[in-house]
């Protein structure tokens, strides 16, 4: 029996804009302020933040305030709009989270950085760049799980159990995959539900397997799945002529708030990879530095992170052109230190004397493997080098760009 059935439908609009939202929010009599960004030390879900008159802090959803019908009054709008803030702050969002109506909560790996007591709960990693978290889907907010919702002593059984229920969920409630045309012709889709969460479905690898799959069979051609954002995620015919279009869009997500990672991704044996094309076509290559960007960003988010558990040097992740206006990544670690944390990149950039000896990481993992080894529980994968010996410095000049 076929895991997913999915329906199609056409729309061309994008979401009503965050402001539209507050604009009607702040006409709210209770409402002191629309915060449009997580506050210090808390999550961010997507959602506005409103502070009320009595101190309680709420979040809602910005779609609620999108028109219920296209002929919906303005006044039916934003009184409907009102009602639900009228609801939600008679009930709050106190009290302990229902485990057992929990939904995925696809995001940026770096979405789950610490963060005390709110940090979200991270269940399972379904890339080295994006995390599966959990979350209940509320009628007006997305409720996310945080650590402090979960058992301090948790074991790996538990997470995976909790990943098989979330999925279990999110198909009972949408019963189908819904998906419709962006605009950019049949080879560009987007997915349309969870409304607000439709990234949610990229944690599903088995019905996304089977859609692509299926997919594939009707246009002859490979097809991947790009979640760029929270509520975008788009199911691409590899072999579209719109490319240019897309990565217009794709780039701008790379430094969005609610991005995830922007690169197209297929499916086997329900594991996700990266699929992109070679470097030596104009697409591939921009693709390429788009994944460098997307990559960079992350890995230097999270910096700060992982100096609070290293005591020593913790890398950046750079941009390097050589050989033709080539880009790769890179990380610099200096001289003077006995260890470094560096992302996983292109190019070492060794210091040694007056020198910097930029170094191709798959040499010095092949030729010098004791200098290297995975920096334990770090999402993205990180490693650290050790100090090279004189005797190292000699072959990694050997081995220079």
């Amino acid at each position: 029996m076929s895991i997913l059935r999915w329906r199609v439908h056409r729309t061309y609009g994008r979401p009503m804009s965050r402001e539209e939202a507050i604009r009607i929010l702040v006409t709210h009599p209770a409402v002191v302020e629309v915060l449009d960004a997580p506050q210090p030390g808390e999550p961010d879900s997507g959602m506005l933040m409103l502070r009320l008159e009595d101190e309680q802090v709420i979040g809602i959803d910005p779609r609620l305030a999108e028109p219920a019908h296209t002929d919906e009054p303005e006044a039916a709008r934003i009184a409907r709009v009102h009602r639900a803030v009228d609801v939600m702050s008679a009930s709050g969002e106190a009290g302990e989270k229902d485990l057992e109506t929990v939904v995925p909560l696809v995001r940026s790996a770096d979405y789950f950085v610490a963060q005390g007591q709110l940090a979200p709960a991270a269940v399972g990693w379904l890339t080295d760049f994006i995390g599966f978290g959990l979350a209940i889907d509320e009628p007006t907010t997305l409720r996310v799980v945080t650590e402090t919702d979960l058992p301090g002593d948790r074991i790996a059984e538990y997470d995976i159990e909790l990943q098989g229920r979330a999925i279990g969920n999110l198909r009972t409630m949408e019963e189908a995959m819904a998906f419709s045309e962006m605009g950019l012709g049949p080879d560009v889709l987007t997915l349309t539900a969870p409304p607000g969460n439709e990234a949610a479905w990229f944690a599903d690898a088995a019905a996304m397997e089977e859609l692509l799959g299926r997919l594939g069979e009707r246009t002859g051609t490979a097809w991947a799945v790009i979640p760029a954002r929270r509520n975008d995620v788009f199911l691409v015919n590899v072999a579209t002529d719109r490319w240019d279009d897309l990565l217009d869009d794709l780039e701008e997500a790379v430094l969005a708030r609610d991005g995830i990672h922007p690169l197209p991704h297929v499916v086997a044996n329900r594991r996700w990879r990266l699929s992109l094309p070679p470097k030596t076509s104009q697409l591939g290559r921009r693709l390429q530095r788009l994944r460098q960007r997307a990559e960079g960003r992350v890995y230097n988010a999270l910096k700060e992170a992982v100096q609070q558990e290293y005591a020593h040097h913790v890398a950046d992740y750079e941009d390097l052109y050589a050989h033709d206006d080539e880009l790769f990544s890179m990380a610099f670690v200096p001289e003077g230190v006995p260890g470094a944390s560096i992302p996983l990149v292109d190019v070492i950039a060794f210091e040694h004397g007056y020198s910097v000896l930029d170094v191709p990481y798959t040499e010095v993992v092949t030729q010098l493997p004791h200098l290297v080894t995975p920096h334990p529980g770090t999402h993205p994968p990180r490693v650290i080098v050790a100090h090279p010996s004189e005797e190292d410095y000699t072959r990694l000049r050997g081995l220079t760009l």
